[in-house]
């Protein structure tokens, strides 16, 4: 028996139109970060481990030093091959290693022109032979690890162009899996990947075919209009063109052989679809632990942002740190160096968790006071020179002749200081007489540190140095709460002195 086909009873053609019959959704890793919520935490997570500086430190007593001559500290800071500079490279790896689960860069030694190339996630597997781990790649003519004279060899050989790679030749950066391989991201999460996906698919090919399911027209059953499904499909196409979205919109239209014109209101459908929008995002920050993202209306809180970044480093960031910083340290430091733990590599996450100058000034200010750091230390935290007797520890700003004093600057300098040093003392010992607080002395002194930082810039010094010794002053009077006249800072002039000419 042959079926005629009407609007009444719809044909593939409408069903199409209006979204149906879609096919399965493809889950690799274009598409995977070709979704907004993964391309932005894959970015965010992976920029920022580009962007913090991974150091080869040598453990002195006491503390550390860069050791800048370390062949590791060229790779990792300086160049890591021949087109890579180092944050492409942490962040390229790092980005395969949470998309495919794995980074692999085989480390080419030889000498001062050694390098950490990089191995295609897709054409490298991972596994145990004989209790010993292994990288099997299979590179292309144009891979640079193709122009290593060894590899080469062994891919002349080998029927397939397989190459492998011992796990200590390898710089392995895995993410979550079973202890020798990373699981991959897009695999794991394919599930939550199709709805989203899929979801951006729906919305695109809407759009494209100018039907968003805003009018339904209806037709009458045996209408001559509609005889066939060709002209059906004329039928729409010019009324599309003429009153879709990029139609005039002021007409008037008319409609013809009882065909009416329905106006569609959001149903809940369409508005299970902008929920599931939202909650793509909120998705996408659970599969890579991030603490918040773009565009969610209910991530967590802070009371500031220095607690966002030290809640993200926490939670996520420091996850990919430490494998980084292990990886880095078993593979490219001698086994002397490693197991005698004379050196290490160590992420500078300083700058992810960097407030405003005063409060990173008023942090290290407390700490030398409080024996924490020595004043180079805290220099180096701040990208300052380091200067002669600033390792030993002390507080240079109160007592006298303390590690980190020393020779005193010139006679006119330290004269102009003396005055002012002078007038600091009178100030102080007055509030301390009239027994005010020390919450009216602290906010005395934040008055006090611009007037000292204008008459250092004056001399040539810079206003750190006067924000660093009004701190000391006011933790000195926490510390030994004295009386009026009692508060002194002889010799702090002569400090100040050769704080401004080093």
């Amino acid at each position: 028996m042959t079926t005629t086909t009407g609007l009444f009873k719809p044909a593939q053609w409408l069903i199409d139109a209006i979204g149906g019959g879609r096919k399965r959704v493809k889950v690799n890793a274009k598409t995977t970060i070709g979704n907004a919520p993964f391309w932005y935490g894959i970015n965010r997570i992976s920029g920022n481990i580009g962007t913090l500086p991974l150091n080869v430190l040598r453990n002195l007593e006491p503390g550390s030093r860069k050791e800048k001559s370390h062949l590791a500290y060229r790779l990792l800071r300086q160049r890591p091959n021949r087109y890579q500079t180092p944050f492409v490279f942490k962040q390229t790896e790092t980005s395969r290693a949470i998309l495919w689960g794995n980074s692999r860069s085989y480390i080419h030694r030889d000498g001062n022109r050694s390098e950490l190339i990089p191995l295609r996630p897709e054409a490298t597997i991972t596994g145990m032979v004989n209790g010993e781990k292994w990288h099997c790649t299979l590179p292309n003519i144009n891979d640079h690890v193709c122009g290593i004279p060894h590899l080469l060899e062994e891919m002349k050989n080998n029927p397939r162009g397989a190459v492998m790679i011992a796990d200590k030749d390898c710089l392995h950066i895995q993410g979550f899996g079973n202890g020798v391989s990373g699981y991959s991201l897009f695999e794991v999460a394919r599930q939550s990947l199709e709805v989203s996906i899929g979801a951006e698919k729906r919305s695109s090919t809407q759009m494209t075919r100018g039907f968003a399911g805003k009018i339904m027209l209806e037709a009458p059953e045996n209408s001559a209009m509609f005889r066939d499904q060709q002209q059906a499909e004329e039928f729409l196409k010019e009324f599309k063109e003429k009153h879709g979205a990029d139609g005039a919109a002021d007409e008037i239209g008319l409609l013809r052989g009882g065909v009416k014109a329905s106006v569609m209101q959001m149903s809940n459908r369409d508005s299970e679809f902008i929920a599931l929008r939202k909650f793509q995002r909120q998705e996408a920050a659970l599969w890579l632990m991030l603490e918040s993202i773009l565009g969610d209306d209910n991530s967590v809180s802070y009371n500031s942002e220095e607690q966002k970044q030290l809640a993200y480093l926490k939670n996520c960031l420091s996850n990919w740190l430490v494998r980084w910083e292990e990886e880095c340290s078993y593979k490219l430091l001698s086994d002397k160096e490693f197991y005698s733990g004379s050196h290490c590599c160590k992420f500078n996450v300083a700058a992810l968790l960097r407030t405003d100058t005063a409060t990173t000034v008023d942090t290290l200010s407390k700490g030398i006071g409080s024996l924490i750091w020595n004043p180079n230390e805290a220099r180096d935290k701040l990208d300052e020179n380091p200067y002669e007797g600033g390792d030993e520890y002390g507080n240079p700003a109160i007592t006298p002749g303390s590690p980190g004093g020393g020779s005193s600057g010139s006679a006119a300098t330290v004269a102009h200081l003396e005055h002012l040093i002078g007038v600091e003392t009178k100030r102080v010992n007055e509030m301390l007489a009239r027994g005010d607080s020390i919450e009216k002395i602290e906010t005395w002194y934040k008055g006090w540190s611009y007037r000292l930082g204008d008459r250092i810039e004056d001399l040539g010094g810079d206003r750190i140095t006067a924000q660093q010794h009004c701190v000391a002053s006011i933790e000195y009077i926490k510390k030994h709460s004295p009386e009026a006249g009692e508060f002194s800072l002889t010799g702090s002039a002569e400090l100040l002195a050769k704080e401004i000419e080093q």
